[in-house]
């Protein structure tokens, strides 16, 4: 009894880890991850033995993802001695998926006391508050600590009105040198690029500026860029070139280098 007291239910061993519960179960069926089974009901249940030989003696807050069996921040990594930068596009189909994709990022970022600039559009700071408070986290508090700052596609994106790729590259460097400035060993900087949709003069300079940060990130190697497209609204032609304009794809739980050299 005293033993089954301590292991962590699977609700709390996906939120240790910093994935979902979903993920949790398919790896036991799967068999890449041990579990206790407990009651009659066969619960799953896991020690942190058993996690941290999961994660290979890694970062306990970051998620396996499917690339070459490494976690985010180790995929990454790989990609980033391969020549990539650590600049991805994040598809998803839903709100719910793009937390999921994205989560891992931020978690790895946050739990490190590392900070977070978010770029929102498709959603509100008050859902993203709430994503937080689902992982324990107080939303508000972060903010006041500078761990994370939200700022509208309005004020970054648009805040002239249109787009420019010229002066969101200022923008992004700003974000960047500023985040830089507070002694982190890594900093975050993340856009919902649902603005394209706004119809804003200048939007269709989208691409340039995206291929156009991977420079930015050549002189700043420390930063990661994460931008999150809804595959259910960019046409396959600009699904297409934002692969192209980035050296790093994720689409549900797999990472794949993009397209961007």
């Amino acid at each position: 009894m005293d033993k089954v007291k301590g292991l962590l239910t699977l609700e709390e061993a996906a939120r240790y880890l910093g994935v979902s519960k979903t993920s949790l179960r398919r790896w036991t069926n799967e068999g890449r991850l041990a579990c206790h089974r407990v009651g009659v009901r066969r619960e799953r249940r896991f020690d942190i033995q058993m996690l941290t030989e999961f994660l290979g003696g890694g970062d306990l807050h970051a998620p396996k993802m499917r690339i070459g069996g490494g976690d985010v921040a180790q995929g990454l990594s790989d990609m980033a001695r391969q020549g990539a930068q650590r600049h991805v596009c994040l598809f998803y189909r839903d709100a719910a998926e793009q937390w999921e994709n994205f989560k891992p990022y931020f978690l790895d970022h946050f739990n490190a006391g590392a900070p977070t600039v978010y770029l929102y559009d498709s959603s509100t700071p008050e859902e993203f508050s709430a994503r937080l408070s689902q992982e324990g986290i107080d939303g508000d508090e972060a903010q006041r600590s500078g761990l994370l700052q939200l700022f509208s596609s309005r004020d970054s994106y648009l805040k002239t009105g249109s787009f420019s790729a010229d002066q969101m590259i200022e923008t992004m460097r700003g974000f960047a040198k500023g985040l830089i400035d507070r002694g982190s060993e890594k900093q975050l900087l993340v856009g919902e690029m649902s603005w394209f949709f706004t119809g804003a003069a200048g939007v269709e300079e989208i691409h340039d500026y995206e291929s156009r940060l991977n420079e930015l990130l050549m002189q700043m190697p420390s930063v990661t860029i994460v931008c999150h497209y809804d595959v259910t609204r960019f046409d396959a032609e600009n699904a297409l070139q934002a692969c192209c304009s980035h050296p790093v794809v994720q689409l549900g739980e797999r990472l794949q280098p993009g397209f961007y050299a």
